[in-house]
């Protein structure tokens, strides 16, 4: 009945509206009496409002006069009623339409009615009366009327008696009341209708008060109101939808956007009157004028169009755009024109700000800005170069907020109009009322530093704006052009192959310029789809199909893990002095390799990173069982370990992506259970998987072959390769040879460690343009811990892993499968760990305590292993791993997500690929040192425990081969199992220590909140750029 929702307005169908008892109707039925009650000696009561509008006329019935006198009357006291009419204005000298006396019924006495009675002074009517139903009904017309009673009192609750007048609100809930219980007693039975009617009183006391008309009405109304918001919502760009498409600073630097002021207060150089400058079109020098006659309008000649290749004559030739003859001669004739690109040089002319100054400190008089806007100015030639012409901003939903022309500072004159490009015709700018400075307190009302800036080209009209702000999603950058680097789509070519339709015209009007530029991101985004994706490789991994992501995460934990045999294997070659070779060989590779994984699987994608690895980890593992020779098997090692890096780095990367933070450890730990069960990887079935379902796609990932192998960071892997290797070749060739520290092929692989070490930081920190290592990321406290954490724990954890066996096989003389059974319980505690972290991370959203807990636990396992003899029992020998894997598995689960909550999500990868990199150079440089350690202890003890002729061929035989020591005769068996026992003591003396130096770095690690959605998650990490302080658990603790 009402046009607005908080004003009450007059009724539009006051004249012809039929409702019953309606407060506006003029043609509701007079009451009828019965002639008994008409007595000519009683006066007639006062009738309600509506009565009035209706009164009965006397007998003789009421003339056409009164009839028009009568509705004039009417009309004005529903004026007056709403608010519509003046109440202080003189009242009408007309008599009919005067407010007055209201004729009593039969020459009764009549009754004055005041011009100043409001909706609240009318009586309450209270509950509505139930029609009396036509023929016979499952249910009482007096239980029903109790229910509408009910319903009523319900409605008159809910309807808030400061916003809605009294009478208002009664004539609502009487009208829903009715409507209400209708509709129940419509669809239920005799057995069904009371709770029915109960289950739609519950239903009503958990709505909100009505704040306004469009909150009233009944179950239906606002179910059906809730939908329609629901699909308005559809159609509508949020900030958390396109919040993780708005580009990094360092992007936006590449794409020349100012991303920070300029110095110098600036606006001292106006305009270039009088200086020599280049022109912009054809490149001769030219004198800036402000008047120019019709030589200086005609010295410019020049091709307005682009050159681009077309096949005339059957071969390719290169043309302008705008003439399609080969050398075609210039087709335009204008003035010169020059431009500025330098911000400096613009700061000169109109000074910048950063958006964080549009609006005063103190602006609650602003209404709130929006979220999302795009972007569109237009640009002339003046002799300040080229300025600002008309800016047109638009609302997500595609309303104007600002259309303006510009006008320029006194002094300034117009070179050309551009009108071409600009749509800027003669007298366009006589109408411009703002300049620059007003343009941008006009943009202060509705735009903050947070507002979300779309279009396309958008660093062209922050610079024409003088405005410094780096929340933009730029068309141009999400949609990076086949050529690679700063190229770019034209919006035109941009518009035709991304909305299938075609472009713009040369002469398009500039609303049509901004539709382009906000649909050409919008029906993208709004598709759920990534810009740089193909119609079937959606962008946004949280919304693909329930089958299809458990198909993915099936893929990806199809872990990879090494058979616990090393003692014997490298045995049988006669190599046991390089056993460790076996561990170190593989983990350098994927120590190398890991963090390239980590930015590969954001330049060339998920599914390709994750191939590749597939493919490396199966070729490698193929060599191994195939191979005659140790040599031949380390080379098959080194091979698996470039594919097994990439396999759990891009795994834990693609589970991030589908897995909101905070279920994120669940997951993890999912994947750590086929890690520590050790089983071998269905690597083709996991091939499949990958290639059929990991189709997805990421912002600023590559498109084409050029970009791709441009972005790789090929300088820092090998530096970082060279560095490693150098360290595994000084410890092994150190252990292998019995080499005295002094010896050159120990001490200058060292230095050679020591110094690509430091060119492999330098490269990161000022070379490379995307490093394998961000060391901005090492910078922060949890990237920094999170990464000692993982490099120390790793140590300890391998040094166990690989040296724990070997207890069992020498001292006590098991076999290889009876040695490598004592890593079962290893793996059963790691899962449950891992199993334990996640739960706890989920179900609490803390992890600050029980990354500490878990980094005491693998200590108390290492003094267990010090106190190691061949006479420990079995619950010693079986049980004293447990806590070291159980600590493990929880360790590397929960500082895993610490990190990935302390940086951006574009930075997601990039920091799990860095986590695995400290974690398998900690596994390397564990295992090496751990056996560089044992082979000196081992070495030094036999040397002291067997002496006399033919001992050092006894000696060498027993590094060599460690089975041999079963041949030996038995005071020499117990000579070399002592020796390897104290050896072993020595490794797990070492573990200890780097164990405790774990602990110390758990505790400066901070805590954040974990979202539990992916919505929570931007809000959070948005939040967190600004104002937000994480939780410091150092602090609480």
């Amino acid at each position: 009945m009402f046009p607005t929702a908080r004003l009450f307005g007059l009724c539009p169908d006051w004249s012809t509206c039929r409702v019953p008892n309606c407060l506006f109707s003029s043609h509701a039925p007079p009451r009828s009496r019965p002639p008994s009650a008409q007595s000519a000696s009683a006066p007639a009561p006062a009738p309600t409002v509506p009565q009035k509008r209706a009164a009965a006329s006397p007998a003789g019935g009421v003339t056409a006069a009164k009839k028009a006198a009568r509705a004039e009357q009417t009309q004005e006291r529903v004026k007056q009623l709403v608010g519509l009419s003046d109440p202080t204005s003189a009242p009408s000298t007309s008599p009919a339409s005067r407010p007055g006396p209201v004729a009593a019924t039969n020459g009764g006495a009549s009754r004055a009615s005041s011009s100043k009675v409001t909706l609240d002074d009318l009586p309450n009517a209270g509950p509505p009366r139930l029609p009396m139903p036509k023929g016979t009904a499952h249910t009482p017309t007096v239980t029903r009327q109790k229910m509408v009673n009910a319903l009523y009192n319900q409605f008159l609750e809910i309807y808030t008696p400061g916003i809605l007048p009294s009478s208002l609100r009664q004539q609502l809930a009487s009208q829903h009341s009715l409507a209400q219980e209708e509709h129940l007693f419509s669809r239920a039975t005799k057995a069904t209708y009371r709770n029915s009617v109960i289950s739609a009183l519950a239903r009503l006391k958990k709505r909100p008060p009505a704040r306004s008309l469009d909150d009233t009405g009944t179950l239906e109304d606002e179910a059906a109101r809730v939908a329609k918001l629901a699909e308005e919502e559809k159609g509508r760009l949020t900030r958390a939808r396109v919040a993780r498409f708005v580009h990094a600073k360092d992007r936006l630097r590449e794409f020349d956007y100012v991303v920070e002021l300029p110095p110098g207060p600036g606006g001292d150089a106006l305009t270039e009157k009088g200086n020599p400058r280049n022109c912009d079109r054809c490149k001769k020098e030219f004198v800036v004028r402000s008047e120019l006659d019709e030589d200086d309008r005609q010295a410019c000649h020049y091709h307005f169009g682009r050159m681009v290749t077309e096949k005339i004559g059957g071969t390719k030739q290169r043309v302008y755009s705008c003439c399609p003859a080969v050398a075609a001669a210039p087709c335009q004739v204008g003035p010169h024109v020059f431009k500025d690109e330098d911000p400096a040089v613009l700061h000169s002319r109109v000074p910048f700000i950063s958006s964080s100054k549009l609006r005063p400190p103190a602006s609650s008089d602003l209404p709130p800005a929006v979220d999302i806007v795009a972007l569109d100015c237009e640009m002339i030639y003046t002799t300040s170069g080229m300025s600002l012409a008309r800016v047109t901003v638009l609302s997500s939903s595609g309303s104007v907020l600002l259309d303006e022309h510009v006008r320029h500072p006194p002094g300034v004159a117009v070179l050309d109009l551009n009108t071409r490009f600009s749509g800027v015709q003669e007298g366009d700018l006589d109408k411009a009322v703002l300049d620059v400075p007003g343009v941008r307190r006009a943009l202060a009302q509705f735009v903050d530093q947070d507002t979300i800036f779309v279009g396309h080209g958008v660093e062209n009209d922050l610079k024409a704006l003088r405005l410094v702000h780096d929340k933009v999603i730029d068309t141009a950058i999400l949609f990076p052009h086949p050529a690679g680097g700063t190229v770019r789509h034209s919006l035109r070519n941009l518009a035709k192959d991304v909305l299938r339709k075609v472009g713009l015209s040369p002469y398009c009007s500039l609303p049509q310029a901004l539709t382009t530029d906000l649909a050409s991101a919008r029906s993208p985004l709004l598709a759920d789809r990534a810009p740089v994706a193909a119609d079937d490789e959606p962008e946004d991994p949280t919304k693909l199909p329930t089958r299809k992501r458990n198909a993915i995460l099936v893929a990806v934990w199809l872990g990879v893990f090494v058979a616990t045999l090393i003692s014997d294997v490298s045995s049988s070659f006669k190599r046991s002095n390089q056993a460790g070779l076996l561990g170190t060989s593989y983990l350098l590779s994927t120590a190398t390799f890991t963090p390239l994984y980590g930015r590969l699987a954001d330049i060339i994608g998920r599914r390709t990173a994750l191939l590749i690895a597939l493919t490396l980890f199966t070729s490698g593992t193929a060599l191994c069982g195939l191979a005659p020779s140790m040599v031949s098997l380390l080379v098959g090692r080194l091979i698996a370990g470039m594919g097994g890096g990439g396999l759990m780095a891009v795994s834990s990367i693609v589970a991030s992506d589908l897995i909101p933070l905070k279920q994120r450890a669940l997951f993890q730990g999912l994947a750590n259970l086929w890690f520590g069960a050790g089983q071998l990887p269905i690597l083709f079935i996991a091939a499949i998987l990958v290639f059929r379902n990991l189709r997805y796609r990421i912002p600023g990932q590559g498109k084409s072959k050029r970009e791709m192998i441009r972005r790789i960071d090929y300088l820092g892997s090998l530096t970082l390769v060279l560095s490693l290797g150098s360290l595994l070749f000084s410890l092994s060739y150190k252990n292998d040879r019995n080499l005295p520290w002094s010896s050159p092929f120990v001490w200058v692989p060292l230095i050679t460690f020591v110094v690509f070490g430091f060119a492999f930081v330098s490269v990161e920190a000022f070379w490379s343009a995307e490093p394998v290592m961000p060391l901005r990321i090492l910078r922060e406290r949890n990237g920094l811990f999170v990464a000692l954490g993982n490099f120390t724990t790793s140590f300890v954890s391998f040094s166990i892993l690989y040296f724990y066996p070997q207890f069992f096989e020498i001292v006590k003389g098991n076999t290889a499968s009876g040695a490598g059974a004592h890593l079962l319980p290893n793996s059963v505690a790691l899962s449950a760990g891992s199993l334990f972290a996640g739960f706890i991370i989920r179900r609490t959203g803390r992890y600050y305590w029980l990354i500490v807990a878990s980094s005491v636990l693998p200590l108390i396992s290492l003094v267990s292993f010090v106190f190691l003899t061949e006479k420990s029992g079995w619950v010693h020998s079986w049980l004293a791993i447990l806590p070291s894997g159980f600590g493990f598995g929880s360790f590397i689960t929960a500082t895993l997500i610490a990190l990935i909550a302390s940086v951006d999500r574009a930075d997601m990868a990039t920091a799990t690929g860095l986590t695995y990199l400290f974690r398998y150079v900690g596994q390397v440089v564990g295992v090496a040192s751990s056996a560089s350690l044992l082979q000196s202890v081992l070495t030094s003890e036999l040397s002291q425990r067997i002496r006399g002729p033919g001992s050092a061929e006894i000696i060498d035989k027993i590094r060599h081969v460690a089975t041999s020591i079963r041949s030996l005769p038995p005071v020499l068996q117990l000579a070399a199992r002592e020796s390897y026992r104290l050896a072993l003591r020595a490794v797990f003396l070492l573990g200890l220590g780097v164990g405790f130096a774990c602990f110390l770095t758990s505790l400066p690690l901070k805590e954040y909140a974990l979202p539990g959605s992916f919505a929570e998650e931007e809000e959070s990490r948005r939040q967190r750029s600004g104002t937000a302080t994480p939780r410091d658990g150092a602090e609480e603790a």
